[in-house]
């Protein structure tokens, strides 16, 4: 983890993407860091396009092009607030699939695996990130409605966070 010990102002934006297959199975990725699995994503670089950063994201951590979903739209944006380390954006975009693909990951340091999931199964264990669980939930309630509002629940595991949801 990088340390922001002599900074006043720390901000970061990343993107993640929310894949769904036939409505009933999400693809995730098990980071090597992480333990959980969750959905694949990744930080922005300087002077990187949102757009940009999730078709390399996607591809790297699952193999598969955006250009095969069909994009529906923002799911949901987080704000991470941690007095350590900073501020955090993460705008999740829906995705639906009408394949299952060839998945791997083409970044085997990161990902250590990567599979498709019936929605149901990850919702009723505990492989996967609160954050991961509560958007599957909203796509399950309305999988159609893109629409965002702020939620109040707080997701972080700590004093030091606060996660602020936008589903």
């Amino acid at each position: 983890m990088k340390k922001y010990e002599n900074r006043e102002h720390v901000f970061s934006m990343s993107v993640g993407g929310l894949i769904i297959f036939d409505n009933s199975e999400v693809l995730l990725v098990k980071k090597r860091n992480g333990g959980h699995w969750t959905l694949p994503s990744g930080f922005l670089k300087t002077h990187e396009e949102i757009k940009s950063v999730l078709e390399r994201e996607i591809f790297e951590e699952t193999n598969v092009r955006t250009t095969e979903l069909e994009n529906k739209g923002i799911v949901t944006i987080r704000h991470r607030h941690n007095k350590k380390i900073g501020n955090n954006v993460w705008i999740v975009f829906l995705l639906e699939t009408k394949s299952k693909y060839q998945i791997k990951s083409n970044d085997p340091e990161e990902i250590e695996n990567v599979a498709f999931f019936e929605i149901q199964e990850i919702l009723d264990s505990e492989i996967s990130d609160a954050v991961t669980k509560e958007l599957l939930k909203k796509y399950k309630d309305n999988s159609k409605n893109c629409t965002l509002k702020p939620s109040d629940k707080n997701l972080a595991k700590s004093d030091d966070s606060f996660y602020n949801l936008f589903l």
